[in-house]
Parts: C-alpha cells; structure tokens; sequence
C-alpha cells in the first residue's frame, strides 16, 4: 500500500521548521502597516510597545494551554481535534468552522497586500489591463495576474513538498525578522531624533487616558498573533518530541512581539517636511500619498535610501509569503482532519507521496484565486471577521484544557485554562459590542459577513448532521443556541450600524446641498421650492431603512428555521435512540428488564451502598415451576405462552417494583417504597395463589425474599443469593405438594 492509500501525514518539521511557522503566520503585511493607522492613534509609541508585550503574554497563556492539548492529542486538526474530543462533536464543528475560515482568510489578506505593495514601491508597474471599481477600491487587471502567480507559486511549492515550503518557510521568516531589525537599527542611527523621536509617548488623537489606551492595543492581540497557533495543526508531523514545542511557541510569540513593537517605533524615526512631531504626521496621513503614506517605509528610505526601501520591501514580501505558505499548511490539515471524520468529502484528506494533503492545497489555491478580483477594501470587511474567530478558537481551546486540567486534578494548569476562557471572552466582547471604548469595532459590512457567515455554519451542519450515522453530533443544542444568539446579535448591530450610515449620508447629502446645520434651517429648507429634493431624500432614506430591516429578518427567519430542523432532527434521533436503549433493556417476550438492565440496576445499587446512600429495599426471586414439562409436552408455543402469564401475575402483585426477567423461567423483583413496606403480604400473596393453582391447574411461581441489612450487606448479589436460597426451599415445597396432588 502506497502513501497515496494510506492517507497519513508524514514527519517533516524541525524545531525551526515549527518557530517559522508559528512567527511567519503571526505576522504578516499589516504589521507593516497598523503602525500608522492603528496602533500609534491608539496608544503612541510608549502605549503601543506595552500593548504589545502585555498581548504577547497573554497569547503565552493561551499558548500554554496548546502545548497542553498538543502533548495528549498530537493529531492533526489543532483546536478542532481538542475540541470533539474533549467537548463533544458539536463544538468540534463550531471551532473547525470559525478555524476554516479564519486561516483561509488570512491567506486572502496577505494576496491582497502585494497590490498596495506594487502600488507604493512599484508606482503603476502592474496597473494595467481592464479596470474597475469595488466598494471604491482600483482593481487593475495587470495586479490581479501578479498576485494569482504569486498565489500558484506558494500553493505549487507546498502541494510540491513539504520539506522545500519548511525551508522556503525558514528563510522568508529569517529575512522578516532580520529584515526588521537591520531596517530599525539603520533609521535609529541614522535618521537621529534619539528618544525625542518617541514624544508624546501616549497618542494624543486619542481622548482615552493612557491606561485605556494600552488596554486598546492588548485588546488588538488575537488579531496581531492569530496564526501563532497553527503550530498545533501540524503535531502529527513534528520530527521531534511535542514535549519541546512550548518553548517554540514562546520564542515564536517573542519574535512576533518584536516585530510588531520595532516596526511600530519605526514609523516615527522619520518625520516629512512640515510636521513637527509624529502626531501631527500621522493624523494627516489621509492627505499624503506614495511612500511617505507608509510611515514604516518613510523612515527606512530617509535612512537608507531607495535601497531601504528594497530591502523593507523584500522584508514585507516575506512576511506576506510566510502568512500564504503558513496558514494555507494551518488551513490544509483542519480540512484533512475534517475528511478523516467524515464532515467534508474524503477527497479532501486524500495525501500524495510525500505525505501532503494535495487536494486541500488545491481547494484552497481555487478559492483565494477569485480573491484578487473583489479588491483590498471588500476583503479588509472579511479580515475583521478573523479577529472574533480567532477569539472563539482560542476560548475553545481553554475550554477543552480546562475540562481536561479539572478531570486530570492539575490546579496549575487550570489556573492557566481559566485565564485563558477570560482573556477570549474578554476579546470577543471587545470586539462584538459597538462603542464599549473610543476603538472602533468591527465594520459594518463585517457585522454582516459573521452573520452570514454563521448561518452558513447552520447550513452545513444541517447536512452534516442528517449524513451522521455514527450519532456523532446532536448532542448539545445549548452551542447552536448560543450561534443563534450570535446571528441575532450581529444582525441586530449591523442594521443599526446601516442605518445610522444611511440617515448620516441623508443628513450629509442635504447639508451638503443647502449648507445647513441646524434643524430649523433643515425645516425652511424642506418648506422651499427645494423641499422636492430633501422629500427624494427622505424617500430614498426610508427605502434603505426598509431594506435593512427586511435583510435583517430574513436572515434572522432562516436562523431560527435552521435551528428548529437541528432541533426536529435532534429529538427525532433522541427519540430513536431511547426507543433503541428502551428495546436493549427490555426483554423481547415479557416486556420486563432483561438480564442486562437488572445488571445495570445491580451497579447503581452496588453505588448506593457503597456511598452510604440507600433507602431500605429487598430482592424477591421468583421461578416458574413445570416450564420444561410444558415446553416438552405441548411444544414451546404453550411454554412460551406460560413464561408470559406467569410474568403478568408477577407484575400485578408487585405493581410498584421494577420487574426483571434474568433467565428462562427466572424472575427478580427489586421491592421499594411502598412494596417494600407490604413485602411479606405480597409474597405471601404469591405463594397462596400458587398453592391454589396446584389443586385446579393454575400457574404455580416459586418465591424467596431477602431485605438489605446494611450492617452486613456491601454488594446486591448477598442479598440476592439469600432470596435465591429461600426461593428454592419455596419450590421444593410446591414440588412436594404437586406430587400429594398428583397421587
């Protein structure tokens, strides 16, 4: 059998191979870039550089619980695998799908990167070909083909070998992270400015005082690492022990912390004509264009020149090929994982003779190729979505360490798996509930990506789940509850967001026309010989209104209609299966126990003994005489039909006893409550029907009994011998008075 067969992963990481992996996915393009446009207006320098060790950290803490998991559960598939089992199928799905999603978007993120990369280094180079627009973005034909070769070439190179994308992987982080420490010394050196280039240290385009500030830039960190993680995918194919991966992922978290941090303090080592500090450059970069929009760029060509900017930009190509090569690895291997279980079609965990999960690399090459064509700005909404994902696989997998740690009794490592539950949900509220701090959340197209996105979860599932003959999944309606309130959420958001966009860009419109501010100045106006125009406006207002609002219920209608068939195709197997477990414990003739429910009874009782716990109750024994007499000589029809008579006179005496067939003509009756406080009158009750059906042909039932004494008794089965003992002193009684009768 060839590997092809097999289906297996093979071992090929190094210890290197594994920190290029976790660095390059951590830190890609927009390291290059948040500086100017996010971190310095959040925190400034100072504020930023705290922010960002105290995110790193914290990711060390989620870390440590990946290196716990990973040490237990060394398969492919990372959370995803943690998570079905530890947690249960059903969160297994919900993670793999937020983890699908999550890597493969990153891969878009960092293809749409090397457009702006050739638009700020290469000026129009490849603005060429057809042209259009996307959501106010320039999509050129001449950038699409560039960033589709670049796409094939990293796809080509992993499906080709896993070895030559582990080295390939190497030298692009080496040349990232060298890159960024020899552009930062040069502009600190050269571009002077010493620590004055630093001032203020806190943003001052932020209203937030500096400790609201730094919590602005720890919030950002699921974001700023999300990759580091995709480590945990790749277990199955370490060439060393699991047991060194911590220190890995540790050194790897360091070196992203680094690059984020040196970057950051670079783009204020430089400052263009007319500015007098960092603040003033940043808050007008809207208004400048080319390089000196980069600050990042701007400071490493004031030092070095246009070789600066080659080397800053062979720097930037590495971290945009270490994110492709890296979470297209990450993203492979939870779609081969996947097709191990069955949730996505076999196709996808097929591997070639190298080991690699070729097809998944092909399905992931297909879908980012069409990427390009939609534009940075259309995919910057999805991008955001990857930050609430990252914070759901992060919670996931403390969850699981967690639940692990507690049955394990390891308080160190639940203390670990507890912060990092915290610190998740703490991000993801951070990010979901508008206007909670002066940061801006997500966009509002993005509120509608994870709306749309998770009722394709729905979607998927329900198929999933109807295809599942393992009764894998099913189990917990409490996690698609919880995503249905999720659904409910963001689209509740998302239309408030677009409304407020659609009256903003009314009251705009309107003002823009008339240059009014006020109310009243709005009401003449709409008195005028213009009112025509503010009455298309208000129409065309309350048309998007409407249009939202619409939007919103029926995404909000197929959630809940989702939900209910899950909930119809949960009870409907619940169903079925206590019908099954009902059929597996009852016997098939009498309808009573079977031997294998009075076994089960005998454990939970054996448990109430032992913990000191159970209530007074007895064993009665009963045991039909002349079965074999009838089976022999009117055949087994009229035994069988002795067997249920015999049974029924059982039950009608003990009505309020469980009843349990244990052998051919062999009754045991477990007395409770009520029977047992009546329990000689009831056997005595047997036994004088049986001396009675043995002078007129009746059903004749041997019985014994026996009581639990708790100063004795430590296991059933001594009370049951005793009852057995005293059922056969019972037939042998009935067997002497039969042969009186009979003579």
């Amino acid at each position: 059998m060839n590997k092809v067969e097999q289906n297996k992963l093979t071992k090929y990481l190094s210890p290197l191979g594994v920190w290029a992996l976790s660095f390059g996915c951590a830190v890609g393009w927009g390291a290059f870039v948040m500086p100017g446009t996010t971190f310095l207006p959040i925190a400034g320098p100072v504020g930023t550089v705290i922010g960002l060790a105290v995110g790193a950290i914290i990711m060390m803490v989620i870390g440590r619980n990946y290196y716990y998991l990973m040490n237990r559960y060394p398969d492919a598939g990372g959370t995803y695998s943690y998570t079905k089992l530890i947690l249960g199928h059903d969160h297994g799905f919900l993670s793999a799908w937020f983890l699908v999603l999550t890597y493969i978007v990153i891969v878009w993120a960092n293809l749409t990167a090397l457009a702006l990369i050739g638009r700020n280094l290469l000026g129009n180079m490849f603005m060429f070909g057809f042209h259009y627009q996307l959501a106010g973005y320039d999509i050129y034909f001449g950038e699409i083909l560039a960033t589709i070769g670049v796409l094939f070439i990293c796809c080509f190179i992993c499906m080709l070998s896993k070895r030559l994308s582990a080295w390939v992987q190497i030298l692009m982080a080496v040349i990232l992270i060298g890159g960024i420490i020899v552009c930062f010394v040069a502009a600190a050196v050269r571009n002077g400015g010493g620590m004055a280039s630093y001032q203020p240290a806190f943003s001052g385009m932020s209203k937030s005082n500096p400790v609201m500030q730094i919590v602005g830039i720890i919030a950002l960190a699921p974001w700023a690492y999300v990759g580091f993680e995709s480590v945990s995918h790749s277990t199955e194919e370490f060439k060393f022990k699991t047991k060194k991966s911590f220190i890995i992922i540790i050194i790897a978290l360091i070196t992203s912390g680094l690059a984020y941090i040196l970057l950051s303090l670079l783009a204020v080592k430089a400052l263009p004509e007319g500015y007098a500090n960092w603040v003033e450059y940043i808050s007008d970069l809207g208004n400048v264009e080319g390089v000196e929009a980069l600050p990042t760029f701007y400071a490493v060509r004031k030092a070095l020149g246009d070789v600066g900017i080659v080397l800053l930009g062979v720097t930037t190509l590495g971290g945009i090929i270490t994110g492709i090569i890296g979470n297209t690895a990450a993203a492979s291997r939870v779609l081969y994982s996947l097709a191990k279980d069955e949730v996505v079609p076999k196709w996808f965990g097929r591997t070639n003779e190298d080991g690699n999960p070729f097809n998944a690399i092909l399905f992931i090459a297909a879908c980012s190729a069409i990427i390009p064509f939609f534009g940075r700005t259309a995919i910057s909404w999805i991008v955001d979505v990857t930050t609430v994902g990252g914070t759901i696989i992060y919670c996931y997998t403390s969850a699981a360490a967690l639940k692990e740690a507690r049955a394990e009794k390891d308080r160190k490592m639940t203390a670990f798996a507890i912060a990092g539950v915290v610190f998740s949900v703490a991000f993801a509220l951070y990010f979901l509930i508008p206007n909670i701090s002066s940061v801006s959340t997500l966009g509002t197209e993005s509120y509608l990506i994870l709306t749309v996105w998770s009722i394709l979860g729905l979607v998927f599932f329900l198929s999933v789940f109807g295809k599942d003959k393992k009764g894998r999944y099913g189990k917990s309606i409490v996690v698609w509850l919880v995503l249905l309130f999720l659904i409910m959420f963001t689209s509740v958001v998302w239309m408030q967001q677009a409304n407020g966009q659609a009256i903003s860009g009314a009251e705009q419109d309107i003002n823009g026309r008339y240059g009014m501010v006020t109310e009243q100045d709005k009401l003449s106006a709409a008195n005028s010989d213009n009112s025509e125009y503010v009455d298309a406006q208000m129409k065309r207002l309350n048309q998007s209104l409407t249009v939202n609002n619409f939007i919103r219920i029926v995404l909000i209608t197929i959630a809940v209609l989702i939900i209910f068939a899950v909930y119809r195709l949960m009870f409907k197997r619940q169903t079925e299966l206590e019908r099954m477990q009902d059929l597996a414990y009852k016997d098939a003739m009498t309808s009573v126990g079977n031997s294998h429910a009075y076994q089960q009874t005998v454990k939970n009782l054996d448990k109430e003994i032992e913990g000191g716990v159970v209530s007074g109750f007895a064993v009665a024994v009963c045991d039909i005489n002349g079965l074999k007499i009838v089976n022999d000589s009117q055949g087994h029809a009229a035994g069988d039909k002795l067997i249920c008579e015999a049974c029924r006179m059982i039950c009608d005496v003990f009505a309020h006893s469980p009843v349990y067939r244990i052998g051919g003509d062999e009754f045991t009756v477990i007395l409770r409550g009520r029977d047992y406080d009546s329990r000689s009158e009831l056997v005595d009750s047997i036994r004088e029907n049986s001396r009675k059906n043995i002078e007129n042909g009746g059903i004749v039932v041997a019985v014994g009994i026996s009581e639990y004494d708790p100063k004795t008794d430590r296991k059933l089965n001594e009370i049951f011998y005793r009852a057995d003992t005293e059922m056969y002193k019972d037939k042998k009684e009935l067997k002497e008075l039969e042969k009186k009768d009979d003579e």
